[in-house]
């Protein structure tokens, strides 16, 4: 499953990737949309902890964005993926097949009332399973 399909990749009802991108400096603002720079940082917040700031460099600029989850632990799985991703293309890390590198895990998710309500089942959380 690519990360940009990922059932996690979530906040709220609202997939997260990608992230909007807002100009911090450079050359000019180009008012980048969708899949597009070369990931050069990516920290978590150190206020709301299922939250991670990306920054981008395009087009002679840099954007930051950031990816807000549900799921704590899949948040933590995302960070350690883009620390090392570092001068990759945001379209080349949304291509990312992510379904066997991270914790496998099954979603239902249905509306009930207008609300979603999502039931997860954790399979297993270690990366290293089945060596």
């Amino acid at each position: 499953m690519k990360l940009r399909e990922h059932p996690l990749m979530i906040c709220g009802g609202i997939r997260n990737w990608p992230p909007l991108w807002v100009w911090v400096g450079g050359e000019k603002n180009g008012r980048p949309r969708g899949e597009v720079g070369v990931l050069i940082r990516v920290e978590p917040s150190v206020v709301e902890f299922k939250r991670l700031f990306l920054t981008i460099e395009y087009n002679d600029s840099e954007y930051m964005g950031w990816l807000s989850f549900d799921d704590a632990e899949f948040c933590g799985q995302i960070y350690d993926l883009l620390k090392r991703l570092y001068r990759h293309s945001i379209l080349e890390i949304g291509e990312l097949d992510i379904s066997k590198q991270y914790a496998r895990i099954e979603k239902t998710v249905f509306f009930i009332g207008g609300r979603l309500a999502v039931n997860k089942i954790l399979h297993f959380t270690n990366r290293n399973a089945g060596r």
